[in-house]
């Protein structure tokens, strides 16, 4: 069902483009999870060595959250129906089983 469900909804994107509004809470959303891993030291730290290193400019912070925040709805849906086409997925499935002796 969850399956069938995600999809559905692909499809949907893939076909009509998000509302502004929904694009904007998603964008907001992920750039509010972006900013809070920033929070410890080390994760700054690293992510402008990951700047220094990606984009040659370790002050790139400003440019990356412009980036993010210029997407339109009509990028997502291109993206969707480009990318997320159902022969172009990976589907894993876990199932819990007996656990296996440990080997030394």
């Amino acid at each position: 069902r969850l399956i069938k469900e995600i999809s559905e909804e692909i499809e949907k994107i893939a076909k009509t483009p998000p509302d502004a509004k929904e694009l904007e809470r998603a964008t907001n959303s992920q750039e509010a999870g972006f900013l809070a891993g920033l929070e410890p030291t080390l994760a700054r730290a690293i992510q402008l060595a990951r700047y220094d290193v990606k984009a040659g400019d370790p002050d790139f912070f400003a440019q990356d959250l412009a980036r993010r925040r210029v997407v339109v709805p009509k990028q997502v849906q291109a993206v969707a129906a480009k990318y997320l086409k159902p022969n172009m997925r990976v589907q894993l499935t876990i199932r819990p089983g007996k656990k296996m002796k440990e080997t030394k």
